[in-house]
């Protein structure tokens, strides 16, 4: 009776023991667009760490005083630091080593406040977005099927990338869903704006190589040369979600080429497309504020008319009119009464 009591008391003890244990530590990523844009909106540094802090060290909401929430606010406990948060200042500047860009740590709100650049450091002639966010996927889901990034940017025109660069964006595209469930906006300069962004590993979604497991498919593009020329992009979609942003890029520097956003339609027209390679995808949104990413899709140079032809004609006729003339070598009656008249005045 003795041994059994003690047998259920170790085997309780150890219950609360491993109970007690801490979980895997959660490294959420905050990612700083620290191009020399960012300099222009005001003093919004001290509003953006209060409410980084607020929401991974202290997991509270930040200030409706300061911020206009778009999307679901109850993912933001998903946001919360476990352990330490990693820091990415990206600019137009990467490096040829992983990760590419400066990374700090924080502990804690002390910490992260002076990890934070200073006005300053926003010097950057532009930004890379699609490497930071790579960066950030590739970080915070290292040894989990999810990560978690909050993106601090005005989400302006992004640089060039080199060839090693592209390749692993391309990869973490590859690898990676994301989804950005929720958007603060700063009330003073709309212009400056956190995302709060979900990824997810590929190869932990069921079905993920079909092409089933997208809820928005893209339809080959329609190109029509009736003038204004155009592409004609279309997709499919759930019916869970209600409203799209389409956009055109530039497939080597990523510029934007075209874009059309808070569609109810499933189609948008892409007028005067430039003469180079671009590529394009689909966001669409549902009610909840929940946002999906369809695939990528290419999207060729549009063909030009050739001006070879028209001035083969012109030349044509040209030499037509010539040889007609010298065959019956005898001038148009205006232009011989032309030359007589000048040759009486000048006689």
């Amino acid at each position: 009776m003795h041994l059994n009591c003690c047998s259920k008391t170790l085997g309780i003890f150890l219950l609360i023991l491993i109970a007690a244990l801490p979980c895997a530590a959660s490294e959420p990523i905050v990612a700083i667009d620290v191009s020399q844009s960012m300099q222009h909106y005001g003093a919004w540094q001290g509003d953006v760490k209060a409410a980084l802090a607020s929401v991974l060290f202290d997991g509270k909401k930040p200030s409706e005083t300061a911020w206009r929430f778009t999307g679901n606010v109850d993912v933001l406990h998903r946001f919360l630091a476990q352990g330490s948060v990693r820091i990415i200042r990206f600019g137009s500047y990467p490096v040829q080593e992983y990760p590419y860009f400066n990374l700090a740590q924080a502990s804690d709100g002390i910490a992260f406040n002076k990890e934070f650049p200073n006005a300053n450091e926003f010097k950057d002639q532009k930004t890379n977005k699609p490497l930071a966010l790579a960066i950030a996927a590739d970080l915070s889901a290292e040894n989990a099927s999810e990560g978690f990034a909050i993106v601090v940017s005005d989400f302006l025109t992004d640089s060039d990338v080199s060839q090693q660069h592209q390749d692993f964006i391309n990869k973490a595209e590859s690898e990676f869903s994301q989804q950005i469930p929720l958007t603060l906006t700063w009330l003073k300069d709309p212009r400056v704006q956190l995302k709060f962004i979900q990824f997810e590993r590929a190869s932990t979604r069921p079905n993920a190589a079909s092409q089933e497991s997208n809820p928005i498919t893209l339809l080959l593009p329609e190109f029509s040369k009736e003038r204004p020329v155009r592409y004609v992009l279309r997709w499919k979609a759930d019916n869970s979600l209600e409203r799209f942003n389409v956009k055109v890029e530039d497939s080597t520097t990523r510029e934007t080429m075209f874009e059309k956003s808070n569609l109810a339609s499933r189609e948008a027209i892409f007028l005067n497309p430039p003469s180079r390679n671009m590529r394009w995808y689909v966001t669409g949104w549902r009610a909840s504020g929940e946002s999906v990413r369809s695939n990528t899709q290419t999207l060729t140079s549009p063909p030009r008319e050739s001006s070879i032809l028209p001035i083969v004609l012109l030349l044509t006729l040209i030499a037509g009119a010539g040889a007609l003339v010298f065959r019956t070598q005898k001038l148009p009656a205006w232009i011989d009464n032309l030359l007589k008249r000048r040759n009486s005045e000048w006689s």
